[in-house]
């Protein structure tokens, strides 16, 4: 009887990247990318009332 070897297609390795992570470290960097883009957006909003490019 041969016996044939069966992979699981729903087993997924994690890439060089993701396995670099810790896990706990993922949500701080996610965090902080979204301070700065929320940082930035206030400080575009800012300039461009303060150059009266829009008004409000």
């Amino acid at each position: 009887m041969a016996t044939q070897d069966t992979t699981n297609s729903s087993v997924t390795k994690p890439t060089s990247q993701e396995s670099d992570l810790n896990p706990t470290q993922k949500p701080s960097v996610q965090y902080g990318l979204s301070i700065a883009i929320g940082v930035i957006t206030i400080l575009l909003l800012a300039s461009t009332y303060y150059l009266g490019i829009f008004h409000y």
